[in-house]
């Protein structure tokens, strides 16, 4: 069973096979953003009993995300994707391959901007249930397959579109460098446009420039205390300046003639 190809992403190729037997498919997608702007994005989609006895969990192809660096994994119950961005900026990308040309992610943006003591990051992730369609008219290998069983595409597009809205909901995750977890839940039908932020002080730098500036008193010390004449230094630490002695007074002496008083 292939309602849609792997290209077209994987919440909305498990969500249309699911909902082909009137089924329930709990998503939950999960951005991780590390420090240096690197980050992880996971999907977890799990099918309910009717799903899986209809459309086996083992049966459904992967094999494109794989081909594109995604690490797949699988129980009996639910299938997890996980991929890693090297940069911020490549969010947006990473998550264009699960959800491709369809509106169910929109919007979707990171950045890392740096200063000297600080570093501020903002993630924001628009999700849009509201418009969430099979999508028949964008697959034509769909379409031709859809004709050769003698079904109308825009017919299985009318008859689907309606119950997907209403089957899916999605949890989101979204976990900032300074260890903050942001959560959000979309219900069916509905949207949310989810955006986190976090700053983190850089204190390696800061540790630089109390360092630095520490360093620079020293030296002014230093250099004061270099161009303080020798002798000052030592009368300093002798806890007084040098003063000249009184000279000796002779006893013996006559007494200095004093001057005559004016006559009146």
């Amino acid at each position: 069973m292939n309602p849609m190809t792997a290209r077209r992403g994987l919440l909305l190729l498990i969500v249309a096979a699911a909902l082909l037997a009137a089924c329930r498919v709990d998503t939950t997608v999960g951005i991780e953003l590390h420090r240096d702007g690197s980050g992880r994005v996971r999907v977890h989609v799990a099918l309910d009993e009717d799903a899986r006895r209809r459309v086996p969990v083992a049966a459904i192809k992967l094999d494109d995300l794989r081909g594109a660096g995604w690490r797949v994994s699988r129980d009996a119950t639910s299938v997890t994707v996980e991929k890693s961005f090297a940069r911020a900026v490549d969010l947006a990308s990473t998550l264009r391959e699960l959800s491709g040309s369809s509106l169910l992610l929109r919007d979707v943006s990171a950045t890392r901007r740096a200063s000297f003591f600080r570093t501020r990051f903002a993630v924001r992730v628009d999700v849009d249930l509201r418009e969430l369609g099979v999508g028949v008219p964008s697959d034509p290998d769909l379409e031709n397959r859809l004709r050769l069983l003698g079904l109308d595409p825009s017919v299985v597009e009318l008859k689907l579109d309606a119950p997907l809205r209403n089957a899916v909901g999605l949890q989101l995750f979204v976990a900032m460098p300074d260890g903050r977890v942001r959560s959000w839940s979309v219900p069916a039908g509905g949207r949310v446009d989810a955006r986190a932020t976090s700053t983190l002080a850089n204190g390696g730098r800061t540790t630089w420039l109390i360092a630095a500036v520490a360093l620079a008193g020293v030296a002014l010390v230093a250099l004061t205390i270099a161009l303080i004449p020798p002798f000052r230094r030592r009368s300093r630490r002798n806890g007084a300046e040098e003063v000249t002695p009184p000279r000796p007074v002779d006893a013996s002496a006559p007494p200095a003639p004093q001057p005559e008083e004016a006559s009146p």
